[in-house]
């Protein structure tokens, strides 16, 4: 926990890729006091098997929102997530998402985490802000009282990587190294 130590909540975050985009879901689900947000990178839903890897479990909104709530046992707001999900294929990408996955994470597993955030944020479902960014194709789903909870990433061609960006905010050099897991994005 934070006792001892003089860090506001709404100063925590958490990131993963992979394996560890499904351990950021857990703390996020089961000690959603602890943070502000998540960014979460070819993660799983919280509740999902191992197996819904490369065979995404599907449940709806409401039943992918009450396993966390089943587990964590909290009544207040969820953390804010924003999630990224690379393709294999530069040009499978669609303003919804991308055809196939990163080689590693079905792409399905975006949209159940999706569904599971949403109902957790009480946000509509069908009623995302989609827009590209830097032809990137972002969805963006608010609350009734128009707070992003979630918002999405489908990046073509970066592959099971974290995204990065080595130029980084106008050629600083502060938006990462490429390497094995990071690609630029």
């Amino acid at each position: 926990g934070q006792k001892g130590y003089s860090v506001a909540p709404d100063a925590v975050f958490v990131t993963g890729l992979s394996a560890g985009g499904a351990q950021a879901v857990n703390v996020l689900a089961t000690h959603p006091d602890l943070f502000a947000a998540g960014a979460l990178v070819a993660a799983l839903p919280f509740g999902a098997s191992s197996l819904s890897m490369t065979l995404p479990e599907t449940h709806t909104p409401e039943e992918w929102a009450a396993m966390v709530n089943d587990a964590s046992g909290y009544s207040g707001a969820y953390p804010r997530i924003i999630a990224f999900h690379g393709c294999i294929a530069k040009s499978a990408v669609s303003l919804t998402g991308c055809v196939g996955g990163d080689g590693v994470v079905s792409h399905e597993n975006l949209k159940e985490i999706i569904k599971q955030w949403t109902g957790l944020h009480g946000a509509d479902l069908e009623a995302a802000a989609t827009r590209a960014v830097n032809g990137y194709p972002e969805r963006r789903f608010q609350d009734a009282t128009g707070i992003v909870g979630v918002d999405t990433y489908s990046l073509p061609g970066l592959g099971h990587a974290l995204p990065v960006d080595p130029n980084g905010s106008g050629g600083l050099g502060q938006g990462g190294t490429v390497d094995v897991f990071a690609a630029d994005a």
